[in-house]
This record gives structure tokens, C-alpha cells and sequence, in this order.
């Protein structure tokens, strides 16, 4: 996609064989097959049956309006919260050294999405939002991966083994989790905490995680309960056998004396 949007690769140019795209990046026959289908739902290039993939002949053709659309839960219902008012900053910032500015769309109207140049959605989409995405309209995925999509993810577990190893660092070794409610919760990052302590020699306790009792929604209601299990739980830190906590949602690693 960069050498089609920066021009090396030109309308009308053919893209690698899958050979060449295997030898060139490592990439799997099925994996080249997928960012080909992506980059094909996105009218960035065409397939000619019988001699293969182009760049698209009406790239340089398309209309630019100056505007990225934002969709998805968490642009329009949690931006009263830190975590999405930070994600909204690093969006504009990026816009605006590309001469662009945002547009907020109302996942439940679907009007004006065909004014933007691309679109940025976040998390998972319901098929709604799907049906309203305009026809070879570029967009990315945020949060999560997608098969079907351009996808951009945080790295999950480098982040919570590195919150586990600077506790380590400060010398605990009975360290707990403030764990959300979502199945991502209970896979990549629980997995990656507790393969971080066994690293170590440490086997985590059951007792050393609690859930949350908020909602999964990142609005400011789910911020203050979050706020307030950690505060409980702190008070009771002492019952539970634990002298440090990790409460990723809130970014948070707080710790007591051992």
C-alpha cells in the first residue's frame, strides 16, 4: 500500500507474482492473497483475469476532499474519557501534517461517509456500519485485528510484560491484576502477565486477579468504577497476600511497601 500511495508502484503498473511477493517479504501464498484482497476492496488495484494484479488505472483519478472520517464505538461515546481524549489528539496531529482534518460519522445514521477521503473505525464493526462503508472506500481497523481489513492493534503483550518486569524490578514478587470483562482481557494479556512471573520462577495465585465491575465501554462511568475497584481493592491488599497491582485499563501500575 505505501509504494502504491507514494507513488513508486503507478496506475497501471503490475504488482509482484505471489512468488516474487514471497521472496521479497516471506510472506505465505495465503497471507499474499489476503493484502491483495484488501488492497483490491479498496480500489487500489484491479485484477486482470489471466495476467494478474495493477495498480489501479483511476487511482490518481479519485477526488480528495481533505477529510479522514472517524466511526465506531469510542469516537463519539467515550471522548469524556483520558484514554480516547489521547487517541483523538494523536489523530488530529496526524491529520493535520497531512493537510487534513476529521469528521465524526454517527455509526447509526450513515450519512456523509462518501465526503471523506478514508476511514478510521474503531474496534469491531457490526454489520451496519459494514453495510454503510462506501464501495472501494480506504479504511483502517483500530484495536483489533481483521481478516477482511487494513488492521491496526496494540502490542498487548509487550505492554503488560513490561509493567510486570518494572515491578519485578522494584523487588515484589506478589503481584495482582485488576482485569476488565472482555474476552481479550482473559487471553493476551492475562497469558502475558502470568508467563512474565513464571519467567521468574513465580506462579500467580487465582486470588492475585479480580475483574472489574464496570461496564466494557471506556465512557467516564467506567473510568470511575474502575477507579473505585482499585481503591477497594487496594484497602484490602493486605488480606489478599499481593503488594503490587496492575490495573491496565486505567494505566496504572500502583504498588505498597512490602
Amino acid at each position: 500500500m505505501a509504494r502504491i500511495e507514494s507513488g513508486e508502484w503507478k496506475p497501471g503498473d503490475q504488482l509482484p507474482s505471489f512468488a516474487q511477493l514471497r521472496s521479497e517479504y516471506g510472506a505465505s501464498r495465503p497471507t499474499a492473497e489476503r493484502i491483495l484482497s484488501i488492497l483490491d476492496q479498496n480500489g487500489l488495484i484491479e485484477r486482470q483475469s489471466g495476467y494478474g494484479f495493477f495498480v489501479a488505472k483511476r487511482l490518481n483519478q479519485r477526488s480528495k476532499n481533505g477529510i479522514v472520517g472517524l466511526c465506531g464505538w469510542g469516537f463519539l461515546d467515550g471522548t469524556g474519557t483520558w484514554y480516547w481524549m489521547r487517541v483523538m489528539e494523536g489523530i488530529n496531529a496526524q491529520a493535520r501534517q497531512g493537510d487534513s482534518q476529521v469528521l465524526l460519522l454517527d455509526r447509526a445514521l450513515g450519512k456523509g461517509w462518501e465526503k471523506v477521503d478514508g476511514m478510521l473505525i474503531s474496534r469491531l464493526s457490526d454489520q451496519k456500519v459494514d453495510s454503510f462503508i462506501p464501495p472501494k472506500m480506504p479504511h483502517v481497523r483500530m484495536f483489533y485485528a481483521h481478516q477482511q481489513s487494513v488492521s491496526v492493534s496494540a502490542d498487548e503483550d509487550s505492554g503488560i510484560r513490561e509493567a510486570v518486569r518494572h515491578l519485578l524490578a522494584l523487588g515484589h514478587r506478589r503481584i495482582a491484576y485488576l482485569i476488565g470483562r472482555g474476552p481479550d482481557e482473559l487471553t493476551n494479556r492475562v497469558r502475558a502477565y502470568a508467563s512474565t512471573l513464571r519467567d521468574v520462577g513465580i506462579e500467580p495465585r487465582k486470588h492475585w486477579r479480580r475483574e472489574l465491575s464496570g461496564t466494557n465501554d471506556f465512557s467516564p462511568q467506567f473510568t470511575e468504577s474502575g477507579q473505585r475497584d482499585m481503591k477497594a481493592w487496594l484497602a484490602d491488599a493486605g488480606a489478599n497476600g499481593w503488594n503490587a497491582l496492575i490495573a491496565p485499563r486505567f494505566c496504572a501500575t500502583t504498588t505498597k511497601p512490602l
